[in-house]
C-alpha cells in the first residue's frame, strides 16, 4: 500500500489549515507525487487554497478523504475523535476493530487498530451513547504499558469511571476551566463525528 505523508491526513481531518498545507505541499513536491501519482499531484498544485467561498480545496479535501487508500478509519480520525456508540454497538464490533492492549476501568482501556496499528485512548460513554478516542504515539501507548501513566483526558468524566471512583472524584472540588466544570467533557462530537467544544 502506497505510503500517504501525515500531513496529507491532517489536512483532511481539518487539523492542518489551508495556508499551512498550502506551503507544506510545495516544499514537497517529490514526496506528494511519489505518493499520490503525478496527475492527482497535479490537480493537488493546482488548487486555490485561498479563494473563500465554494473552495476547490474543500471538494478536494472531500474526495481524497474517499479515494485515497487506507485499510481502516484511522487515518481519517481527528486527534480527539469522538464517535456514536452505534457505530460499534455490539461489543464484538469493536473488538473486531481493536485489540485491546489494557484496561484501566471497565470503560477506559489503551487499544490498538488491528489493521493499521494506531494505539487509541479509548473512553466508553454509555450514558452520552459515544466512543471517545485519544490518539497515542508510540511513546504514550510504552508509557501506559509500562508505568501504567495514564493520560488525564478522561479524569474528570463521571461517566467513564466505576461507581466507587465516581464517588472520589465527586469528593474532590470541581476544578473549573475556562468557567467550564471539569465533570463535564470540554468538547462534544457533532453531527459529523468531529470532537467540538461544548
Amino acid at each position: 500500500m502506497t505510503v500517504i505523508p501525515v500531513e496529507i491526513w491532517k489536512w483532511l481531518r481539518r487539523e492542518i489549515p489551508h495556508a499551512s498545507f498550502e506551503r507544506w505541499l510545495y516544499e514537497n513536491t517529490d514526496l506528494v507525487e511519489a505518493a499520490l501519482g503525478k496527475d492527482l499531484a497535479f490537480q493537488l498544485f493546482e488548487l486555490d487554497f485561498r479563494a473563500v467561498n465554494g473552495s476547490d480545496a474543500d471538494a478536494m479535501r472531500y474526495r481524497l478523504g474517499n479515494e485515497l487508500p487506507r485499510s481502516c478509519l484511522c487515518p481519517l480520525m481527528a486527534d480527539r475523535q469522538c464517535l456514536p456508540l452505534s457505530l460499534y454497538s455490539l461489543l464484538g464490533g469493536f473488538h473486531a476493530s481493536f485489540a485491546k492492549l489494557l484496561e484501566r476501568t471497565p470503560w477506559l482501556s489503551l487499544v490498538r487498530c488491528r489493521r493499521c496499528g494506531q494505539n487509541w485512548y479509548a473512553a466508553c460513554d454509555t450514558v452520552d451513547d459515544a466512543w471517545y478516542f485519544e490518539r497515542l504515539d508510540a511513546d504514550g501507548a510504552n508509557r501506559i504499558l509500562t508505568t501504567r501513566e495514564w493520560p488525564s483526558t478522561f479524569d474528570g468524566w463521571q461517566h467513564v469511571w466505576p461507581q466507587g471512583r465516581r464517588g472520589w472524584a465527586n469528593s474532590c472540588p470541581t476544578r473549573r476551566i475556562s468557567g467550564r466544570r471539569r465533570d463535564r467533557p470540554l468538547s462534544v462530537c457533532d453531527g459529523a463525528g468531529h470532537v467540538v467544544p461544548a
